[in-house]
């Protein structure tokens, strides 16, 4: 089983964290968490983070055939020791440099030992400054990750724009 939302990450307290309800495998977040991937990547281009060779090829397979453009981006598990505090138990940021992979190696704290995950940065290409417009970036994405993974599971994929 996957799940494809944010708020299915652990949670340090009741009610049980969704991972464990649902018995999810593979988790795929998305969100808008940094400027430093727009920096990076512009505005056309989300950062994809995650351990896992298996899954990152998923995403990008999904990606292609959804016409949009991710790019990996290294998980320096060096660059953890910026989220340490000596009052807290973790601290949200680690300063500019590196930002997109300290968002993500924060974010991986809340995943359930044992799930793949991967994390998209979207903060660039949801939204079109010529248009004025958010641009929908990513729901195509996942449709084709949860489609692709539903026909690996061997389910009746249902029909997709004649798909």
């Amino acid at each position: 089983m996957f799940l494809l939302a944010a708020s299915f990450l652990n949670t340090p307290h009741p009610p049980p964290p969704s991972q464990e309800k649902c018995g999810a495998t593979t988790l795929l977040d998305i969100a808008t968490l940094t400027g430093a991937c727009m920096v990076a990547l512009g505005p056309s281009v989300a950062g994809l983070l995650t351990p896992s060779e298996g899954l990152a090829e998923q995403i990008r397979q999904a990606a292609r055939a959804a016409g949009e453009r991710v790019w990996r981006l290294p998980l320096e598990e060096e660059y953890f020791e910026g989220l340490k505090s000596p009052v807290a138990d973790l601290r949200n940021t680690a300063g500019r440099l590196g930002g997109t992979i300290t968002a993500a190696l924060f974010l991986k704290q809340f995943v359930k030992e044992g799930v793949e995950w991967a994390h998209l940065d979207v903060a660039g290409p949801v939204w079109s400054e010529k248009q004025g417009l958010p641009t929908g970036f990513g729901a195509a994405l996942l449709a084709e990750w949860a489609l692709a993974q539903a026909r690996e599971a061997g389910a009746a994929a249902p029909v997709v724009n004649g798909k």
